[in-house]
């Protein structure tokens, strides 16, 4: 994925437990030049990954992971520009990536490791 002057960025930065973070470094994120972080709906909701859950609880994970989607959507109705999803967590990088391609919406999923190294290599 390349991402491009004036991006803005839809960033999911879950907390499942009390200490456990889905690590996006928003600062960082945020000071690239023509970079605007936007927080999602419902940031600190789970989006049903949660390790091996979406194996042993499919229906439950699924709802959540369909909320999830729902509060994505939401995000991008009211920022109707953002381009690129960045979640640190890889089991929610995948799990997301695949529903958002499945609901057809215009948007990227990227790791902030990977989003920061695309955007300082110009």
């Amino acid at each position: 994925m390349t991402v491009g002057p004036g991006v803005v960025n839809l960033s999911i930065s879950e907390k499942v437990r009390p200490n456990c973070y889905h690590f996006v470094p928003d600062p960082l994120v945020n000071n690239l030049p023509g970079v605007k972080l936007v927080p999602s709906t419902e940031s600190n909701w789970c989006c049903g990954s949660a390790g091996i859950y979406n194996l042993l609880q499919p229906e439950l994970a699924g709802d959540l992971l369909r909320r999830k989607i729902d509060s994505v959507r939401e995000t991008l109705e009211f920022n109707p520009t953002a381009i690129t999803l960045v979640t640190g967590n890889p089991g929610c990088l995948y799990q997301i990536r695949a529903s958002i391609r499945e609901a057809k919406l215009p948007l990227g999923v990227i790791h902030p490791a990977v989003y920061l190294t695309e955007r300082l290599q110009g």
